[in-house]
């Protein structure tokens, strides 16, 4: 069940900020780009990286970046 994990608490909250930070920094329609490429079927993403197509960095890139940037808000 969605929701039922200890983690939610923990899950919807980091998503809803990763989320947030990337429209924020990056725009909403790239936001909206990443989520239709992340869409497509596998075959098709491990030929072109969503996040590298649409904001230029890896997912491991801007994660640094996100987490940064939470850190800075303390």
């Amino acid at each position: 069940n969605i929701g039922s994990s200890d983690k939610t608490n923990i899950a919807y909250p980091a998503s809803g900020s990763f989320c947030g930070f990337l429209i924020e920094r990056y725009t909403l329609q790239k936001f909206r780009d990443a989520y239709i490429l992340e869409n497509r079927d596998s075959e098709k993403k491990r030929e072109k990286d969503t996040w590298i197509e649409v904001y230029g960095k890896s997912i491991d890139e801007l994660e640094k970046e996100w987490l940064s940037h939470i850190g800075q808000k303390r």
